[in-house]
């Protein structure tokens, strides 16, 4: 993710997808791999992988104009309010 804004700042817009893909395929192959051992899991984890795979189906499933997209998978009440400087919060 890091490498990804990375790119973006410095304008390299054709390595950036390459980067894209890579992170995109890994958060693919968690979540695959969390929903065929879900069964096994007790009661309690369950609820919080269930809620984990969720947001990580969310995440996999949006796309670049669509609406309440989710930013961080660990924070799932932020929310983009404008662009700035990469250096900012």
């Amino acid at each position: 993710m890091q490498q990804i804004g990375r790119y973006a700042h410095a304008k390299q817009f054709r390595h950036m997808p390459a980067a894209l893909r890579n992170l995109r395929s890994r958060v693919e192959r968690v979540h695959r791999d969390i929903t065929r051992q879900l069964d096994q899991a007790c009661p309690p984890q369950r609820k919080l992988l269930d809620d984990l795979l969720a947001r990580t189906g969310r995440i996999l499933a949006q796309q670049r104009n669509d609406k309440n997209k989710l930013y961080a998978l660990h924070a799932p009440k932020v929310e983009c309010t404008a662009k700035g400087k990469a250096r900012t919060p």
